[in-house]
């Protein structure tokens, strides 16, 4: 079973910040779009639910 760690959009861009001003965000977001599509739906609602709630969404 896997093991999953809540980042924040915070975190992500936290780390994009320290890649080259060259790097493609191409695959980031294919990394997140296929965990996010493997997820089962009950922790893909969760998962959606908790970044809608997060400070500066526009959601919450």
């Amino acid at each position: 079973m896997a093991t999953y760690h809540q980042l924040t959009i915070w975190d992500v861009l936290d780390e994009l910040s320290e890649s080259p001003p060259t790097s493609s965000l191409d695959a980031m977001w294919d990394y997140l779009d296929a965990e996010l599509e493997s997820l089962p739906l009950d922790r893909g609602i969760v998962i959606n639910r908790s970044a809608c709630l997060q400070p500066n969404c526009g959601y919450s």
